[in-house]
């Protein structure tokens, strides 16, 4: 919706600027906005995976006092490390994924499937997330209230 609208108003303002305004234009405003933008947020935490990776974390721990104290523990530090390694991995293979649908859009073939994958991958790891709340809570050992 809001790309229809970035199409409608650009005739707009090249009769208002009096130039044509073409893709690069709009992509720079955008990537400028969004860093002026940036520059005032606080550092953004992870949100896909986050109460698996406290479950993990909260396992971890009671494993190592499970054997009475004398089992090494498992560094939060390898889990955090971990799973962002595995949010890394899957946000590498999607923008490759979207890239290569691009790349088959210009050139004419069908780019549906690759895109329906990239779905199906998102959709995944939202599953994940929605049956870890479930099951297991926010991952600090506390269960939500569906039963």
């Amino acid at each position: 919706m809001s790309i229809g609208y970035v199409i409608r108003t650009v005739p707009i303002l090249e009769k208002y600027l009096g130039r044509k305004i073409r893709f690069w234009h709009i992509v720079a405003a955008i990537i400028t906005v969004t860093a002026l933008l940036d520059t005032f947020t606080t550092p953004a935490q992870a949100i896909f995976l986050s109460g698996l990776e406290s479950f993990f974390n909260n396992l971890a721990q009671q494993s190592s006092q499970a054997g009475g104290g004398s089992t090494s523990t498992l560094d939060a530090n390898v889990v955090g490390l971990t799973f962002n390694l595995i949010r890394g991995a899957f946000l590498l293979l999607v923008a490759a994924a979207s890239l290569f649908a691009y790349n088959q859009a210009q050139q004419g073939n069908d780019w549906r499937p690759i895109v329906t994958q990239v779905g199906l991958a998102f959709s995944i790891v939202i599953a994940i997330d929605v049956i870890t709340f479930i099951f297991v809570g926010n991952g600090a050992g506390t269960t939500s209230a569906i039963r």
